[in-house]
């Protein structure tokens, strides 16, 4: 039986989705890429993931709190300064 995990509204597409881990996840869509993309094609693969990962995280939380930067900077377990800053660096700071 696969277990099942209820998504905040704002991400629901459907009701349930498939609970599997994080690493799970990013290790399927690492090797979709290099499928794709080729291991001759690819460089900076290290840099290129953290960024990306990055860059969503902020996105996906930002987007449950409704740009709240204070319960952001908490679930993400950083500084509000320091959100502020990946903000401005992924071009999500609206001031």
């Amino acid at each position: 039986m696969t277990q099942q995990a209820e998504l905040s509204p704002s991400l629901q597409n459907s009701d349930f989705i498939p609970l599997i881990s994080l690493k799970e996840s990013v290790e399927s869509l690492v090797k979709r890429h290099l499928a794709v993309v080729g291991l001759k094609n690819t460089r900076n693969l290290y840099e290129l993931t953290l960024a990306e990962m990055e860059k969503a995280l902020l996105e996906i939380v930002l987007d449950i709190t409704g740009g709240n930067e204070t319960r952001t900077s908490d679930i993400l377990g950083i500084s509000r300064s320091t959100l502020r800053e990946r903000r401005k660096k992924f071009g999500h700071y609206d001031q």
